[in-house]
């Protein structure tokens, strides 16, 4: 399934916005093809959709048709729209644009021209997503993919969530400022991106702490660089956040030496113990605040119980991994979610 799949009847369908080899997007597929529901996935990285026409009637209807596969679709076709992963493929230029640009300009276009046409066919881009995240059954946000990380915390501190201080600096000597107050600091990415090394393979951005040894390599000026205060964790929270419905998982990873700063260092041959974990309604309430302040109706929430049992918030992602949640647990997550698409409800 990892190309772009088009069900056979085009009059009532789900649409899904996502991305080769996501096992999540197809275990959702799975219960679509279960409830026998149309749908059609595309994954932006690929180069072959087309735009063909949007049309606004008089009495403010809209309707846009692109064309997928030599197949023509409709928006308002489309009962429920997924978005799970990136931006519609419009962004990738084919090879008609760049056949059209050379026709109608040549092939020395300049660099203000292609810009200018470029931030057209973005406008253009921008208003489809609009569009689509008006669809009636809805489950994401494609304008909410990258939250920036530090502006969430403020929101998150002004709800009442208790946050970890927090520091920005290219300063040797303000982050050890900043260490000798608070004891012992971590350091994890600004935001959410991923590093490349040249030979197209991701990096991961894990969180580390900063110990004594360490201080010696620091120059006095570096790169912009976030620390936070260190927590000392009873265990660590991933919790699933769907349309005001909450499910949550306890990963006990403090006893782990390889998970003890960032669980995400998985230890494949002695794994965490994960349990299903209910979230206090204080807890609860704040968070849901927090998710509609940022108009996400979904998203993998991350938190810290420290060992005074306070509840720590560390960051939200909108296009988390919740199969990580589901099958430890038991939840059924893609069932869950295939069912609200399909039917525009839970299933219980």
């Amino acid at each position: 399934m990892d190309n772009i799949i088009i069900a056979i009847d085009k009059e009532a369908m789900v649409f899904i916005q996502s991305q080769h080899f996501e096992i999540s997007t197809n275990q959702v597929i799975d219960w679509l093809i279960f409830y026998q529901k149309p749908f059609i996935k595309l994954n932006y990285e690929d180069n072959n959709v087309e735009f063909i026409s949007l049309d606004i009637t008089e009495e403010g209807k809209v309707d846009i048709v692109l064309k997928v596969n030599d197949q023509l679709i409709e928006l308002s076709k489309v009962t429920a729209y997924w978005h799970r992963r990136g931006k519609m493929p419009l962004e990738n230029i084919s090879k008609s644009d760049y056949s059209i640009l050379e026709r109608d300009y040549g092939k020395n276009i300049s660099k203000e021209v292609y810009d200018n046409l470029m931030q057209e066919k973005q406008t253009l881009n921008i208003l489809i997503d609009h569009l689509f995240a008006s669809v009636p059954i809805k489950v994401g946000n494609p304008n909410r993919g990258t939250p920036i990380k530090l502006s969430v915390l403020l929101r998150a501190a002004k709800i009442g969530l208790k946050i970890s201080p927090t520091m920005v600096t290219s300063k040797k000597q303000i982050m050890n400022g900043f260490r000798n107050q608070q004891g012992s600091i971590i350091t994890k990415a600004i935001g959410e991106n991923l590093f490349t090394n040249g030979i197209k393979n991701n990096l991961m951005f894990y969180t580390e702490e900063i110990k004594e040894e360490h201080l010696d390599r620091f120059p006095d000026n570096f790169f912009y660089t976030l620390f936070q205060k260190k927590v000392l964790k009873k265990y660590e929270l991933r919790i699933f956040y769907f349309h005001e419905r909450m499910y949550g998982m306890a990963i006990f990873s403090q006893g782990d030496k390889h998970t003890q700063t960032d669980f995400r260092k998985y230890n494949t041959g002695i794994p965490n113990r994960n349990v299903p974990f209910k979230i206090p309604d204080d807890i609860k309430e704040k968070l849901t605040t927090l998710m509609k302040d940022m108009q996400l109706d979904t998203g993998s929430i991350d938190m810290i119980v420290d060992e005074d049992d306070n509840f720590i918030f560390l960051e939200v992602n909108p296009v988390g991994q919740f199969g990580m949640v589901s099958l430890p647990c038991n939840y059924q997550l893609e069932r869950e979610i295939a069912h609200y698409l399909a039917y525009g409800k839970f299933l219980n």
